[in-house]
């Protein structure tokens, strides 16, 4: 629940908070509404983003064969929404990829302070602690480490 104290204080923050004030500020915070063109219906796009639609739109026009205006949105809706498709699974295995090389480099070291915090708990449940350190070789090698 929101105290008193919170609701005097939300108009005080938001007068303080003006937004970008530089030309360079407007022009970054304009940047960030494109960084991923998921969201509104698909009129702003990024310059790269546009040129695909358009070079796809003139591939895919005569597979799509729009004779009426509604058929002519509803082919540009699915050539914008197929380069979102594509965007996305960029994003996708850009990720998947870091997620692979870090766990690559640093899966043991990973491990190691996993153990290390839940040994803290040691003191507090030894039996439940214990347990679950025996269940993994590095929660092992800790235990071995320390007798």
């Amino acid at each position: 629940m929101t105290s008193l104290r919170q609701i005097e204080a939300n108009p005080r923050n938001a007068k303080l908070s003006t937004g970008p004030r530089t030309d360079e500020g407007k022009v970054q915070s304009r940047k960030k509404t494109l960084e991923h063109g998921l969201s509104g219906a698909g009129v702003v796009l990024p310059a790269e983003e546009s040129k695909a639609v358009s070079e796809r739109m003139a591939q895919w026009h005569s597979a799509l064969k729009p004779w009426t205006v509604s058929e002519t949105w509803y082919a540009e809706q699915v050539v914008i929404l197929s380069i979102r498709i594509e965007r996305c699974q960029d994003h996708e295995n850009a990720l998947r990829i870091g997620l692979a090389e870090r766990a690559s480099t640093t899966w043991d070291a990973d491990r190691k302070l996993a153990i290390e915090i839940l040994a803290e708990g040691l003191a507090k449940k030894p039996a439940k602690v214990a347990q679950q350190l025996r269940a993994c070789a590095h929660g092992a090698d800790w235990m071995i480490d320390r007798w």
